[in-house]
């Protein structure tokens, strides 16, 4: 630098002027980038000093308050002013923080910028708890907003004598800023709230996919052959080769006895299916059964299935005793292979196997019923006549022979089952065990209390 060049100044106060080493910093003059940065100082002076007068090019540069500073970055967002802190927040698709402390720029931030930040990111955190019972990082959060920081606080430190990272505790500062229940509330009712929960149903589904690909790389190693108990069709057709899902060892038992071995396949289950809707996919790939179907069947999750060229069986049947029990085991696989494979019902996979709950011998008939209402009408329009009636407690009450006489009549005992629109509020209002779905289903079902 040369000697400074003092003189008397006729306004009040001091005017220092300089000229810059243009040569040492290998310039030829003022380039526009410096000019900018120039400007930007004096900005950010400005709105950090709303009573002191700046000038840029002789141009007048002046804030109502630190809300026309944060309008500068974006047209929407959300501030809380007191005395010693002016905090601002907008949306951002990566965390920003733009912070002052006594009005000089922090750009990396410091203790200042994580004493805000973690008051709003633990508050936002409950919120999504509570309401939406996800539990979102901290970090996460931060990453879908910018933050504007304007402090007062006592002699601060810093990093280092340039200043762009303060270092000193809240303790030192004597002054402090404390979220209120009016800024989070603001907050929430913004764009902010929806795109975090946007990247968690991402996240999840990325997740989800990761698990998928797992899952179905440990199915494509397992040998349908032996998974226990399970009973394959030795066509080489698959398409149309048909797998009946059993109630049971004794419902296996029958329809192995009545069974073409050719182009039937037969897998007992053991007890009531899992209910998926409610289930995490990891609690799901630990049960054994539900897992021995997809090794049997071929489905792979998160796979759609195209064609029914794209597994082992060309129809997939459910094989229950007709009373509650049966119809609660047929609901729970119905709604397994809707959650994962929906295109199994329009390509017309899916059926029921119907087997009579009550036979009538009636003068030289044989009659069948499947509904026991059917039958109690039907017995109480022939109540002075003679007939003798079995009831078909479960499916192994039947014979050999009546197997091989329900399966050789499929076009009259099998019932696809259709999809329809509607379903997946059907599914999810009789299997979810969300708060509130249980008076819901009373509801539907025109129960009362």
């Amino acid at each position: 630098r040369s000697e400074p060049r003092i003189k008397d100044f006729t306004k009040k106060g001091t005017k220092i002027t300089f000229t810059p080493d243009y040569e040492f910093f290998k310039l030829s003059g003022m380039d526009q980038d410096h000019n900018l940065k120039i400007h930007k100082k004096v900005i950010d002076a400005a709105a950090n000093n709303l009573n002191i007068k700046f000038y840029f090019n002789g141009e007048l540069i002046k804030f109502k308050s630190f809300d026309d500073y944060v309008a500068l970055y974006s047209d929407q967002y959300f501030t809380d002013n007191t005395t010693d802190w002016k905090v601002g927040v907008s949306d951002s698709d990566g965390f920003e923080q733009i912070s002052f402390i006594n009005s000089v720029e922090t750009y990396q931030g410091g203790t200042h910028v994580n004493y805000v930040v973690d008051q709003i990111t633990n508050r936002l955190r409950e919120h999504f708890k509570k309401k939406h019972k996800v539990d979102v990082k901290p970090s996460d959060i931060k990453n879908h907003f910018r933050v504007f920081i304007s402090g007062t606080v006592n002699r601060p430190r810093f990093s280092s004598q340039t200043k762009e990272n303060m270092i000193s505790p809240a303790s030192e500062w004597k002054t402090s800023w404390t979220v209120s229940d009016k800024f989070i509330k603001t907050i929430l009712k913004s764009e902010i709230i929806q795109s975090i929960l946007d990247w968690v149903q991402a996240k999840e589904r990325a997740n989800d996919a990761a698990e998928l690909r797992k899952a179905n790389k440990n199915l494509d190693k397992a040998d349908p052959r032996r998974v226990d108990k399970f009973h394959d069709a030795s066509t080489k057709q698959r398409s149309e080769a048909m797998l009946f899902l059993a109630e049971g060892d004794s419902a296996l038992s029958g329809l192995l006895s009545g069974r073409d071995p050719k182009t039937m396949a037969a897998f007992p289950l053991r007890g009531k299916p899992i209910n998926v809707m409610p289930m995490e996919l990891k609690d799901i790939l630990e049960n054994k059964e539900f897992k021995n179907i997809m090794t049997i069947t071929g489905l792979q999750f998160g796979v759609k299935v195209k064609s029914i060229e794209d597994i082992r069986f060309g129809k997939i049947a459910i094989s229950t005793d007709q009373d509650l029990d049966g119809f609660g085991i047929r609901g729970l696989l119905l709604n397994a292979f809707f959650k994962f494979w929906p295109e199994l019902f329009s390509l017309g996979v899916i059926h029921i196997l119907n087997t009579p709950i009550v036979k009538v011998k009636y003068k030289k008939e044989v009659l069948s019923f499947y509904d026991l209402v059917v039958f109690e009408e039907w017995k109480e329009n022939h109540a002075d006549e003679k007939y003798e009636s079995k009831y078909y407690k479960g499916l192994g009450t039947s014979s050999s022979k009546e197997w091989k006489e329900y399966l050789s009549d499929l076009d009259n005992n099998l019932e696809k089952v259709i999809s329809h629109e509607d379903n997946v509020d059907i599914f999810k209002l009789h299997f979810s065990k969300e708060a509130g779905s249980s008076d819901k289903r009373k509801e539907w079902l025109g129960i009362e209390g």
